[in-house]
């Protein structure tokens, strides 16, 4: 009966995934300007950004019911810069999955951090580009990509392969690869939703590919990932979770993977239903989680 129970629970929790993706929006990118933020400081190795309680749970993929306070002030706002200008100051690239198909992605700036940006299911690269313009603002080399099978075409790139949620694994093998070809000495992966739920089966089965690893609204179970209290003790590096708490399908996990995790970790749980990359869009909470993630990819650089 408990394996059925369990069993309900993570299809629970990719239906309401799915939902949510359907639901998803693009953020708008109207201003010309270009963000120059300054956030100095490295994570302290167990930080909570927000408030948590509650009882412990001894699996990370039961969600957790306890309330969450949010941060209701944060960094100013970042300017948006528009997808002309997002391209001009990036270079279009190819390169190689783990499985072999050959992939379109974007580099954004230099240096020998590197940073892969993975998407969320049903959506391409672009969503990301602010993102790594932020991070190439403050030194690093950002990596974004269409996972196989996705191709939006133009600017955007097309991707060659299946289109397959178990490819998105071998696709971030492939970026983190392609960074230290080009000079990088450290790699972050992060990913939204499916992206973040694949970035965390990598960083947990692939330890000395990556050196830090953080999720937007990663959900913990979307076959063939199973992200389950061992997969994320397994992770040595430092994490990020970040997540909106009225988002079903991964704001009440994070509590328990902050538990199962071990130290260094950091997490993040917004007053919001917004998803993925769509935090990027959300007003009330889109600068907090472009600091907060700049402020720990800042962290794993050292």
């Amino acid at each position: 009966m408990g394996a059925v129970r369990t069993t309900f629970a993570r299809v629970a929790a990719v239906a309401a995934f799915l939902l949510s993706a359907c639901s998803a929006t693009v953020p708008d990118r109207t201003s010309t300007s270009t963000p120059t933020p300054t956030i100095t400081g490295a994570p302290s190795p167990t930080a909570s950004v927000a408030v948590t309680g509650g009882a412990s749970s001894p699996a990370a993929s039961t969600p957790s019911t306890s309330g969450t306070t949010a941060p209701t002030s944060g960094p100013a706002p970042f300017e948006t810069p528009s997808d002309d200008s997002l391209i001009a100051n990036s270079t279009a690239i190819t390169f190689p999955s783990a499985d072999g198909a050959r992939l379109a992605g974007r580099l954004f700036g230099e240096g020998t951090t590197g940073v892969v940006l993975s998407h969320m299911l049903d959506s391409d690269q672009e969503p990301w580009w602010w993102m790594a313009s932020v991070l190439a603002d403050q030194g690093f080399v950002a990596l974004t990509y269409d996972s196989s099978g996705t191709c939006p075409g133009g600017p955007e790139g097309c991707s060659h392969g299946r289109l397959d949620p178990g490819s998105v694994q071998r696709n971030i093998l492939g970026a983190a690869a392609y960074l230290r070809a080009h000079g990088a000495k450290r790699v972050v992966i992060g990913g939204a939703s499916l992206g973040g739920t694949a970035s965390l089966w990598v960083a947990s089965k692939h330890p000395d590919a990556v050196d830090g690893v953080f999720t937007l609204s990663a959900v913990p179970f979307f076959p063939p990932y199973d992200i389950t209290a061992r997969v994320i003790h397994a992770i040595s590096d430092p994490k990020l979770f970040v997540a909106g708490a009225n988002d079903p399908s991964a704001g009440p996990y994070v509590p328990g993977w902050k538990r199962a995790a071990t130290p260094p970790v950091r997490s993040l749980v917004l007053e919001t239903a917004t998803h993925g990359t769509d935090l990027f869009g959300d007003e009330d909470f889109s600068a907090t989680v472009r600091s907060e993630i700049l402020r720990f990819v800042q962290g794993v650089a050292g």
